[in-house]
């Protein structure tokens, strides 16, 4: 550990995709806390002074005046099937997961979360998929520690249920609009898991007719809309099928005319 220049500390660029800062109350008693206390757990950087755990001691320090603070200095590089950024990446999201807990986290942003997780850990469908590499018969690569993190393993770390954790994965197939709709607090994470389940394109054209207070549609309407939805869904299709077989029978009388009137020639 070291005392590190405030002035010489940058916040991740995709800290604030994944986090939102401490506000209000919870803010002045955190500041209030290291006003008193200090800064007992160092802020972990890269050597390149990017902060990957510890904005939020970074934003209280500065609103404190305080010139250094503690950090603890990792070198992050491009190693063992994964690349520098993604490494940081990996630290960043699992350091403030355990730091901040689940439950004070943006459902949106912890399910940006869950889904860059799985994309570092290669896992699909359930299972990891980046290819094993043993280098001597000894060193594995990380592709085989990672191995380990299935999709079980991340709701146990993370004290995050079954059904919580595909809840907040799904959301990730929401269209732009009504992802902002959840981070912004307007929609539910409940109704924003049964929209995502329509096609992009019904979701945009529900947001179009109704803007955002689609955001006021309770989770039993949105499920009602879904089944209308696959009703016409297989209306349509029927009525589709009923076509194709009207043109195949018309056909058939076509040529079954053709032949008579070869016959009758």
């Amino acid at each position: 550990m070291q005392m590190v220049n405030v002035s010489l500390l940058k916040e991740h660029p995709r800290n604030k995709e994944f986090f939102d800062d401490i506000q209000g109350e919870r803010w002045q008693e955190f500041v209030e806390s290291i006003k008193t206390s200090g800064i007992i757990v160092p802020l972990i950087i890269t050597q390149d002074y990017v902060v990957i755990s510890g904005n939020q001691r970074l934003k209280a320090a500065k609103e404190l005046g305080l010139k250094e603070v503690p950090c603890e200095i990792r070198t992050y590089e491009d190693k063992d099937g994964l690349t520098k950024e993604d490494w940081m990446l990996k630290d960043l999201i699992e350091t403030n997961l355990r730091q901040r807990g689940i439950g004070n986290l943006n459902p949106m942003k912890l399910a940006r979360c869950i889904l860059e997780l799985e994309r570092i850990y290669g896992i699909k469908r359930g299972r990891p998929q980046k290819e094993l590499q043993i280098m001597d018969n000894k060193t594995a690569t990380v592709a085989e520690l990672l191995s380990k993190n299935s999709q079980k393993e991340i709701i146990e770390n993370f004290g995050l249920g079954e059904r919580r954790y595909y809840q907040l994965k799904k959301l990730n197939e929401l269209i732009p609009e009504l992802q902002s709709l959840v981070e912004q607090g307007k929609l539910s994470a409940s109704a924003g898991e049964q929209l995502a389940y329509l096609e992009p394109e019904q979701q945009r054209e529900l947001f179009n007719v109704l803007g955002e207070s689609i955001a006021e549609l309770k989770r039993s309407e949105v499920q009602e809309i879904k089944r209308q939805l696959e009703k016409y869904k297989n209306e349509f299709l029927g009525l589709q099928q009923t076509i194709e077989n009207l043109k195949k029978e018309k056909e058939q009388i076509e040529n079954s005319k053709k032949e008579l009137e070869e016959k009758l020639k």
